[in-house]
């Protein structure tokens, strides 16, 4: 009985994610929004999903005040969910999320912000727009290890975003994601779906989210050492224990 209420769960999860998956596309066909009306309506469509979904999340340290560039370790798709439900921004994900059924679309609408890897002009458009919400009051948020990763450790940090920040003047604020179930993690090649289906099964999954004090990128010498302060930090919140942890 409870594999067949799990299996229940998580389909009807699945269903209610393709149905609100539509429902943003079709608002967004009724006019074109700027940045910080997609960041809104960004936030309360994850806050939404993260109810389906049932993640209970912790936040801790302070909420950081935008314009900001927001920086975290990645773990899994979760994490734009944990994070967009906590706080309003435009995120960067990979070219190939766009190409998503339905979810792409979806994430387009949103005001995702999609970058190729390895692609110059991609790179330079995408600086381009985060450089135009960031102008307009709205933070940016970037996964800068370019991949998912199991959480035992925190890759090296790309520099593009960093250099935004310089550009743009705005603070570096370092944050880290946990989850409480060690099947969390979006790694190894797994696909999609079933490892989607199996975190849709959980009746509730708790998620930590840490942010560390802002980093100010004036005085920083480039974006380089910028990124290497980001990753410290991230590093420290990620490996840091709590209390009832220790």
């Amino acid at each position: 009985m409870t594999g067949a209420l799990a299996a229940a769960r998580a389909g009807g999860r699945a269903a209610v994610l393709g149905l609100s998956a539509l429902e943003v596309v079709g608002r967004a066909r009724l006019g074109a929004a700027g940045p910080a009306a997609c960041a809104d309506r960004l936030r309360s469509t994850m806050r939404r999903l993260a109810d389906l979904h049932g993640f209970r999340i912790t936040v801790e340290g302070p909420l950081p005040a935008a314009p900001a560039v927001i920086v975290a370790n990645h773990l899994s798709y979760a994490d734009a969910i944990v994070l967009g439900a906590s706080l309003p921004f435009l995120p960067i994900a990979k070219a190939d999320v766009e190409d998503w059924p339905i979810v792409g679309a979806a994430a387009r609408s949103l005001g995702v912000l999609f970058i190729q890897r390895g692609h110059v002009p991609s790179g330079v458009r995408v600086l381009r727009a985060a450089l135009r919400a960031l102008a307009a009051g709205v933070s940016i948020l970037n996964f800068p290890e370019g991949t998912t990763t199991n959480g035992r450790e925190v890759l090296p940090f790309r520099r593009g975003i960093f250099g935004a920040a310089v550009l743009a003047g705005v603070p570096v604020v370092p944050a880290a994601i946990r989850y409480d179930w060690p099947g969390a993690p979006w790694t190894d090649d797994a696909k999609f779906l079933p490892h989607y289906l199996r975190t849709a099964a959980r009746a509730e999954s708790g998620a930590l989210l840490r942010f560390a004090a802002p980093i100010d990128p004036a005085g920083i010498p480039s974006a380089r050492e910028l990124a290497q302060i980001a990753h410290r930090e991230v590093e420290r919140l990620n490996l840091e224990r709590r209390p009832q942890e220790a």
